[in-house]
């Protein structure tokens, strides 16, 4: 098997931006809380999840093998709270020879897995229980879940240009900016 990274010494850098979007579903009542407070658990979860994927996104080629190492001219992410959970959107640009899809897609799944961690011991929903986990010792855990999963993880743009087009997050609504 062989092994080796894209080689793209002969490829012009040129104009690129890509956007990727996702959702983490959240019970109703812990977004609920957040929507009306802003802050839950460990603290604001937009904020930890926009500071997460933009800091993902410039450091993706460091834990995706094969990855370049493209140079980040420009990262947005923005937060949306909704009542049955929290969408992101990420949007990266760069002048390069190689595209920064994969860069703005492990952005997200940082931002949303950072909003996850923020959030997930915050439910007043969340009935404690004790069970026995795999190393047979007791542990107390919350009944209920409060964070389904990921979702919709997807680019849902990139350009490839000699000129710079911006489609930015335009109509992507942040409803997160006035929270502490």
């Amino acid at each position: 098997m062989t092994v080796r990274m894209i080689d793209i010494t002969g490829k012009e850098p040129i104009y690129r931006e890509a956007t990727a979007t996702g959702f983490l579903r959240v019970d109703e009542d812990t977004m609920g809380e957040l929507m009306k407070v802003g802050v839950s658990g460990l603290g604001n979860a937009a904020a930890i999840a926009k500071v997460t994927a933009i800091n993902a996104t410039k450091t993706a080629w460091k834990l995706i093998p094969l990855l370049h190492p493209v140079p980040i001219t420009y990262i947005e992410a923005r937060v949306r709270y909704e009542k049955d959970g929290i969408r992101m959107g990420v949007l990266a640009r760069t002048r390069a020879q190689t595209g920064i899809e994969m860069d703005v897609l492990f952005g997200l799944f940082s931002g949303l897995l950072a909003a996850w961690n923020t959030i997930k011991g915050c439910s007043r929903t969340c009935t404690p229980e004790w069970v026995t986990n795999f190393m047979g010792n007791q542990v107390q855990t919350c009944g209920s879940s409060r964070v389904d999963g990921m979702f919709d993880i997807r680019v849902v743009s990139k350009v490839k240009s000699e000129e710079r087009i911006s489609l930015s997050l335009g109509d992507f609504e942040d409803n997160t900016v006035d929270y502490p």
